[in-house]
């Protein structure tokens, strides 16, 4: 096969699984748009009143973030599925123009939910995030010259293909989350524990950039994770200690090591299970022991702490699919993927229902749904091959079918639950009126 040959073929199959996670996206924007899914009355000022209508005043800043940052990754993955067809910037067009009638009719729906309020500053909010998404992908467009830079560095550091991308963009949600406001102050707590969950996560990713690298990364990786870790903490907590800093160095240095690809690779996949086990299993703040929350998504939608913490659950799972593929020989990979993704669920799944006897914790079934579908990330350009025209619209039609249905199914069989069911406060016209017999209504010393 001719260099422009692989060119386009790992092109194409980006494109392809670029276009799959899109689909899967938007399910979860309708799924948590719409939360919680019932008490559906119509709107009493009208179907368009929340659109038309003046931006709230003063604007809630987390919320226009929240905004923003929701509908990014669908502008980046739609127009990095899309861009090699019709072209930059009508690609762009067409992408924000799909994102924004997409929040709209979202958001008109969301005036028919007595829980949620949608106004025109969400919708510009999305849309906005949706344009900052388009225009981040075409960074990564080779026909533009930002895009030809970026390809050159790319190619001459890192292997070419999908899974070199994935680990490079594991490495990238890695940093994201080191940050406020996506990381939270017990990620960097005090005690051995957060320090070496810290330490085995990046000699995992160490290990994965080194096992793609093309030339020796040198110092690199020690500097630029010391970095990232020394501002995250300092971003959300105290600055590290000084044995904190040398544990994080000693993992970092570990990952240059003359081990073998095998051996390097097992270790990060042992790492990052470890890691994982470590945080799930440490007790939280309170005193307090909940049930296991069966709700998809329900304590993740709206804030940009839940957005960093679906994020770091991704990351780390996608890096161990990676993990698990390089380690797999290539007639076996898919089988491999599928059936660790079944016993990553079960895992995950045993470890949150143990959090229900640990105190401060929240067991959730959101993490055992993100870190089933990370791991099996690596294995979906395998099972699209051969997906062209018809077919694969019908399949991505059923996919998105299926996920919007299933998550709609998880939300109404927890409502019904009269012990998973959600609280609301009454509404104020059910409310009876307030007596407050000898209240004095006037002060008795002004006139």
């Amino acid at each position: 096969m001719s260099r422009s040959s692989r060119l386009r073929s790992h092109s194409a199959a980006t494109a392809a699984a670029m276009g799959w996670l899109a689909l899967a996206y938007v399910a979860l924007v309708t799924y948590s748009t719409l939360f919680p899914l019932s008490g559906w009355t119509p709107p009493r000022a009208g179907w368009l009143h929340p659109i038309t209508q003046p931006w709230p005043d003063p604007a809630s800043r987390a919320d226009v973030f929240v905004n923003l940052v929701a509908y990014l990754p669908l502008g980046l993955l739609s127009t990095l599925a899309w861009r090699t067809r019709p072209g930059p910037l009508p690609a762009m067009l067409a992408v924000v123009a799909a994102a924004s009638a997409l929040s709209l009719g979202l958001e008109i729906l969301q005036a028919a939910l007595p829980d949620r309020v949608s106004s025109s500053l969400d919708w510009a909010s999305n849309s906005a995030g949706a344009l900052l998404g388009a225009m981040l992908a075409h960074g990564f467009d080779p026909r533009l010259p930002a895009g030809r830079t970026l390809r050159a560095w790319r190619h001459a550091w890192f292997r070419r293909g999908l899974p070199a991308d994935l680990a490079l963009g594991c490495a990238l949600l890695w940093a994201l989350t080191r940050f406020a406001p996506f990381a939270a102050p017990a990620d960097y707590a005090a005690g051995w524990r957060a320090d070496v969950i810290n330490a085995l996560q990046l000699f995992a990713l160490g290990a994965l950039l080194r096992h793609i690298a093309l030339r020796p990364l040198g110092p690199a990786i020690p500097a630029g994770a010391l970095a990232i870790l020394s501002g995250g903490a300092w971003s959300v907590a105290e600055p590290p200690a000084a044995p904190t800093l040398a544990l994080w160095m000693l993992a970092a240095l570990a990952t240059a090591l003359p081990w073998s690809r095998g051996v390097r690779l097992a270790a990060a996949l042992c790492a990052l299970l470890t890691a994982y086990a470590l945080a799930q299993l440490a007790s939280g703040p309170g005193a307090t022991r909940y049930a296991m929350n069966w709700l998809p998504f329900a304590a993740q939608i709206g804030t940009p702490a839940g957005l960093g913490d679906l994020a770091a659950t991704l990351w780390l799972f996608l890096a161990a699919g990676l993990a698990t593929r390089w380690l797999t020989p290539p007639p076996r990979r898919t089988a491999t993927l599928l059936a660790g993704a079944a016993a990553i669920a079960l895992l995950v799944l045993a470890l949150e229902w143990t959090q229900q006897s640990l105190p401060g914790r929240q067991p959730d079934m959101t993490d055992v749904l993100v870190a089933t579908l990370g791991f099996a990330l690596p294995g979906l350009p395998a099972l699209t091959h051969g997906l062209r025209g018809w077919r694969a619209a019908l399949a991505a039609s059923a996919v998105l079918a299926a996920l919007t249905a299933g998550l709609l199914l998880a939300a109404r069989s927890t409502q019904e639950s009269p012990t998973l069911a959600r609280s609301r406060l009454p509404a104020p016209q059910t409310l009876a009126p307030v007596t407050l017999p000898g209240f004095r209504f006037q002060h008795p010393r002004l006139p």
